[in-house]
């Protein structure tokens, strides 16, 4: 608890009827619990009176202005309509500052409802949903105000029994939603279409990254209702949307991958001898990967190891862990006296490879987890060899091997659908800013689809990709040409060749080709 508040010492400028804040303080350190920390300014406490569950915020001297925008918030919306939890007493003194809501009855965290309950909806019943929300963020557009921290965590949900006001049959339920955090609200008086779409933007990155395309257009439309002359209107401000998400992804998943290099919450760093030792927490805490750090020659020179690769500068391969899991190991050799002169304090291959990995993890592309990298340093840190460690995808031949399958080159409609796939996916990566610069069929695992999983397309060897906030015309063009190369060195003709460059049109976010791309779809013939 904030030691320096001194909650006997507050006066109250504001209790609900029949409700004693005092009770709820002497809660706090004894059965209440501390449900988050924002360093030293603000504590957030759940505590239970009555068979009612109240939320204590306490904050230091620090924090008074951050209280005050709260308090002030939970006034100001109640006013203009707008749901939040009930003010239950506030006060100043003693040091500090306390704020006091009642819990929402029947409600449920955005976060824990799209994971769980939404997941479980029917078509219907997800549009229905889908558009409760643009409604509940409609109205709080409207009304001026713009939450500048919209994250999963920030909003609550309440399902209500009872008919839609649409009238579609499916889940016989409605929404209402109420907002958290009121300090980050921010208020514009008359919203203007840039402030909308500036905050439609967060919406957007924290909600519905993970959103079918057609469910994101559901939301784009139903709030637009009334708003936007025609479709061609609609469609520009989706596009202004989804452009300005991308930049503000690109800014959040570099920074992420920076971290990534200096530990936090989600990686350990230590020292092993000679090498300096980079990995994902859980896989350090698990000890799995223990032995292979201690001597990755021992296993990748190992007779258990399947090779893949065997050359002068790198050297990789399927090693198999004592718990029986597989691991891909490669290592990136020294490659003579002049590079390593050249290299001798810079980051190795590895570190780099890792970190493209990681910011593809960030995006949701379909590579391998990158689980640890490993920089041996000697002689007054000077780089030596660097290894990455990363997921091994089993029982995924490469896309040559299915290629081959298929004598007299007459391919099947699945595999014509698999190269659909894989067209559309390589557009995801191009619009989310992600060049691979080497996409000959041998570096594309495909696995049988299960009902389980449909990420059955994995993308390897991103040693020359790079990741920018837009890619250039010559960088899609050269990926592109790559890929359609394959398609003519295995014997294949121009109907696999419109069936991968279908799939990449077809891909758009919401975002439309620039004239470069569209030259470049003629150029091709797409």
């Amino acid at each position: 608890m904030i030691r320096s508040v001194k909650t006997n010492e507050i006066k109250w400028n504001y209790v609900l009827p029949g409700f004693d804040p005092m009770q709820a303080l002497s809660a706090l350190g004894r059965d209440g619990l501390c449900v988050r920390k924002l360093g030293k300014k603000r504590e957030v406490w759940r505590v239970e009176r009555q068979e009612r569950v109240f939320y204590v915020k306490l904050f230091s001297s620090s924090g008074l202005p951050a209280k005050r925008r709260e308090a002030d918030a939970i006034d100001r919306l109640a006013e203009l309509g707008v749901p939040v939890p009930t003010l239950a007493a506030r006060g100043y003194g003693g040091g500090g500052a306390v704020l006091i809501t009642e819990e929402v009855a029947g409600s449920q965290v955005l976060k824990d409802y799209f994971f769980t309950t939404f997941k479980g909806l029917s078509r219907i019943g997800r549009r229905r949903a889908v558009r409760s929300f643009a409604a509940f963020i409609r109205l709080l557009h409207d009304k001026g105000a713009m939450h500048k921290d919209p994250h999963m965590g920030n909003m609550l949900v309440i399902e209500k029994a009872g008919e839609s006001k649409d009238g579609e049959g499916g889940d016989d339920e409605r929404l209402e939603f109420c907002l958290l955090d009121l300090g980050e609200v921010e208020f514009k008086g008359k919203a203007s279409l840039e402030d909308r779409i500036a905050n439609l933007e967060l919406i957007n990155l924290n909600y519905m990254a993970g959103l079918d395309p057609s469910l994101k257009y559901c939301f784009f439309k139903a709030y637009g209702e009334g708003l936007f002359d025609d479709k061609a209107a609609l469609r520009d401000a989706i596009e202004k949307v989804e452009l300005g998400t991308l930049a503000r992804a690109g800014k959040i998943w570099k920074k992420k991958a920076q971290r990534s290099m200096t530990g936090g919450k989600l990686f350990a760093e230590y020292t092993e001898g000679f090498f300096e030792v980079h990995m994902k927490k859980t896989w350090h805490e698990s000890g799995a990967l223990e032995a292979v750090i201690k001597d990755p020659d021992r296993f990748l020179d190992g007779d258990g190891a399947v090779i893949f690769k065997d050359g002068r500068t790198v050297k990789a391969g399927k090693v198999e862990l004592a718990d029986g899991r597989k691991i891909f190991l490669k290592r990136y050799n020294i490659k003579g006296s002049v590079h390593t002169i050249k290299n001798i304090f810079r980051s190795s291959r590895a570190s780099r490879v890792w970190q493209m990995s990681y910011g593809a993890e960030l995006r949701g592309l379909l590579m391998p987890e990158p689980l640890a990298f490993i920089e041996e340093r000697k002689k007054g840190r000077v780089l030596g060899r660097s290894y990455i460690i990363s997921e091994f995808i089993d029982e995924a031949p490469r896309l040559s091997d299915w290629a081959l399958d298929f004598e007299g080159r007459a391919s099947s409609s699945s595999f014509r659908e698999l190269l659909f796939r894989i067209g559309r996916e390589l557009r995801r990566m191009h619009i989310l800013g992600w060049y691979h610069g080497d996409l000959k069929w041998n570096n594309i695992l495909v696995k049988e689809r299960t009902k389980s999983s449909k990420d059955d397309i994995f993308f390897l060897d991103i040693d020359g990709s790079s990741i920018s906030i837009e890619l250039t015309s010559a960088e899609i063009k050269k990926d592109l040409e790559r890929f359609i190369a394959e398609i003519d060195k295995f014997g294949f003709s121009a109907v696999e060749r419109d069936s991968f460059l279908s799939g990449y049109k077809s891909y758009s976010l919401g975002i439309r080709p620039s004239k470069d791309i569209v030259a470049i779809y003629r150029e091709l013939g797409a």
